[in-house]
């Protein structure tokens, strides 16, 4: 039995006692490999689950007792990583070039609000001339379909024409065989008198030769006088004169025509093409319209750039700082426990404690 005052030591196991601990060496640094993973900007978000969640499967278990699938996984931590790992250091790479490069692009931005401006008076004149262009067009257009109008107003007038004097060149000759030569030689009846009169006035013959006709071609061809023969002879000269005229017309005519037709197909093809050319015109004021807007919000974005750049050369800054911590952070972090877990080793047994020795009976005595 122990002395008064003095507790007994726990008896060691074989070997001596081990040191206890409740720390986790494996758990928080498979939490910075995740949080790593998911900071990824480069990976979609289901692949960045998909690796989260092998993580504790493959980073936990030893090195040497990993089978293919996860050595296969711990690769693609890898390259995640290293993916990470570059693109931290691009944000730094990215601010610090802003930093240093600050003057250069003050320049930049001043230029482009210059070039932005500039394009922007280009532009509005661009739209103004094509404004005119537009108008000129549809103007051209208006003026292509009146001389088509016309053309085809000519032509058919001309059809006109040549229609009525062939009728009237038909009808003449008609009314000269039919009715003048059997009444030079007869006495023509009131009907046939009417006919001629209303022909030869149509086909232009002197109102008093006409008149004279009724007087003239009722009578027997015995009771005709010196006057009656004169009357015919005149009807027989204008009548001959008169068809003259109206081959003449529509030899003429024939000619005029071809001249119309030339002139219409002319009028057409100017108008097809006044069309074509006016929708062309519309079709660039559309993009001139277009180019304009982008160039106004090329130039309030330059604008903008300018106006902010005291603003993004102080972010700028800050952003440095936040990038370099961010990389450092993680460097010192993920990258350190992936660095540890990818080659997780069996741990070495703890070195034995060993316990206290026994004070001798006879000191304990005296010391009581």
């Amino acid at each position: 039995m122990a002395p008064k005052g003095v507790k007994r030591g726990a008896p060691s196991p074989a070997g001596g006692s081990r040191k206890r601990t409740n720390a986790d060496p494996v758990g928080p640094k498979v939490k910075d490999v995740v949080r790593a993973i998911k900071d990824s900007e480069s990976l979609p978000e289901h692949c960045k689950e998909m690796l989260s969640e092998m993580v504790s499967q493959s980073l936990t278990v030893f090195a040497a007792d990993r089978h293919a699938y996860q050595k296969q996984a711990v690769e693609m931590f890898r390259e995640t990583l290293n993916g990470v790992k570059a693109q931290l250091e691009g944000a730094v790479s990215k601010a610090q070039a802003f930093v240093d490069h600050s003057d250069r692009d003050k320049a930049s931005r001043d230029a482009a609000l210059a070039k932005a401006q500039k394009d922007l008076e280009r532009l509005e004149q661009g739209e103004t001339a094509a404004h005119e262009a537009v108008a000129s067009n549809k103007a051209n257009v208006a003026t292509a379909k009146a001389n088509l109008a016309s053309a085809e107003d000519a032509v058919e007038t001309k059809d006109d024409e040549v229609t009525s004097t062939t009728e009237l060149k038909e009808k003449l000759e008609a009314i000269m065989k039919d009715v003048f030569e059997p009444a030079k030689t007869s006495k023509a009846k009131a009907s046939d008198v009417n006919r001629m009169e209303k022909v030869f006035t149509e086909a232009g013959l002197e109102a008093g030769l006409i008149d004279s006709l009724p007087d003239t071609f009722r009578k027997d061809p015995e009771a005709r006088g010196t006057f009656d023969g004169l009357v015919t002879q005149h009807v027989e000269s204008q009548a001959a004169k008169a068809l003259a005229k109206c081959e003449s017309s529509l030899k003429n005519a024939e000619q005029s025509k071809a001249n119309l037709a030339n002139a219409k197909a002319a009028a057409e093809a100017a108008l097809t093409a006044a069309q074509e050319k006016d929708s062309g015109s519309k079709d660039a004021l559309h993009a001139a319209e277009a180019a304009l807007k982008e160039g106004k919000a090329a130039l309030k974005q330059a604008e903008h750039a300018v106006a902010n750049f005291e603003k993004d050369f102080k972010n700028a800054g800050s952003d440095l700082e936040d990038a370099k911590e961010a990389l450092t952070s993680f460097t010192e972090g993920a990258l350190k426990s992936f660095s540890a877990l990818k080659d997780l080793a069996t741990p070495p047994e703890p070195e034995p404690e060993v316990a206290a020795p026994e004070a001798p009976a006879a000191e304990t005595a005296q010391a009581q």
